[in-house]
């Protein structure tokens, strides 16, 4: 059984988290599987994701909880240590880094959250059954980011100007 909260401790551990490929690996990962299993779901090659589930468990980020033995090969079973993860304090990055990585994390959590509502409601218009009624869920959110701008300079959110930084 995962945790439900890692701190990262190692920039090692930030680097592996904030890797596109290797955050959804960790996401396949919220049940045991082999690199082989997370491969043919995500539609990337198998040594792809080998090579990324081994640096997650090098990291300590993933973790070995099966062997087997499957035709000629042994079979490595991973599964993410902990559902969330928290920076710790510890640390060596100052406010500004801090901060800029807190935001891409929950920006990308958010995307993926949005993704995973889009796929099960068209998932729910394929069933095709009308006849059943369905609770419903509704998100609707505007989200402005200040690339390239200093707090406190003007930006465009939405076609409303803002202050970035606020």
């Amino acid at each position: 059984m995962s945790r439900a909260l890692l701190e990262l401790t190692t920039l090692e551990q930030v680097a592996a988290l904030v890797h596109p490929v290797r955050r959804r690996i960790l996401a396949e990962l919220a049940e045991p599987s082999s690199a082989a299993e997370v491969a043919r779901r995500m539609g990337v090659a198998a040594q792809l994701a080998n090579h990324h589930v081994r640096a997650l468990v090098e990291v300590g980020l993933a973790e070995r909880v099966e062997t087997r033995q499957r035709r000629n090969l042994l079979e490595h079973r991973n599964r993410a240590v902990a559902r969330s993860f928290a920076l710790s304090a510890a640390l060596p990055l100052n406010d500004e880094q801090r901060r800029l990585l807190q935001e891409d994390v929950a920006v990308r959590h958010l995307v993926g959250a949005a993704d995973e509502i889009r796929n099960d409601a068209l998932a729910l218009l394929a069933a095709g059954d009308v006849a059943r009624h369905l609770a419903a869920v509704s998100l609707d959110i505007a989200l402005g980011f200040c690339l390239g701008r200093r707090p406190g300079r003007a930006a465009r959110v939405g076609g409303v100007p803002r202050r970035c930084g606020r």
